[in-house]
């Protein structure tokens, strides 16, 4: 027999106990215990520069990166626009939903863990600038900026709306959207070498 304060109703199942708080021996106080109901998914934080190639029902390799334990699922779902809030990196993401076939570890839940996509691959060359000089706007669409000139301050800045075609190695492989120009050989600015731009691509 026990105490009817010792027993904890859930509503359904699977439920985890993942969190027991207050120490052996000491007064109960605030929240005891805490449940994972269901089954855990993964909330992932997608950048702005992959989001045209991951689709869902991808397969996806989650890794805890502590342990090497890995779990293969799936993309449940990925978001149409960008967002800030709660970011890991400070940067903007594209949020996205992932479904393991087998439940995860305890040892995962709640924690940092790192994801391994193969959305596509290149059948022949492709034009490919750094990632680092694909740039996101407040709509999602993504542009390069295309640095004209040789002043000192670099030359002025065109931007050009870009399709992402595969990503890979610190690279990413585009083609010009919407009328812009981009070729083999163009200067891009990338990163903390970003130059305002003072038109669209045509």
């Amino acid at each position: 027999m026990v105490l009817r304060a010792e027993i904890m109703f859930v509503p359904r199942f699977p439920a985890r106990v993942i969190k027991v708080a207050g120490p052996l021996g000491k007064q109960a106080a605030g929240s005891l215990a805490t449940l994972s109901m269901g089954r855990p998914g993964v909330a992932a934080q997608l950048s702005p520069t992959d989001g045209a190639l991951i689709k869902p029902g991808m397969a996806v390799t989650v890794t805890d990166p502590a342990t090497g334990l890995a779990r293969r699922g799936r993309i449940v779902s990925v978001a149409l626009r960008t967002t800030a809030a709660h970011s890991r990196s400070g940067g903007v993401y594209l949020p996205a939903t992932i479904r393991t076939g087998r439940p995860l570890p305890l040892s995962m839940i709640g924690q940092d863990v790192s994801l391994s996509i193969v959305a596509a691959h290149s059948a022949g060359p492709v034009l490919a600038v750094p990632e680092a000089a694909v740039f996101a706007r407040a709509d999602g669409r993504l542009y390069v900026t295309r640095v004209t000139g040789t002043g000192a301050g670099g030359g002025a800045g065109v931007q050009v709306p870009v399709r992402i075609l595969v990503t890979g190695n610190g690279l990413v492989g585009v083609a010009p959207a919407g009328g812009g120009t981009l070729a083999a050989g163009d200067r891009v600015a990338i990163g903390a070498g970003y130059t305002p731009a003072q038109g669209s691509g045509s």
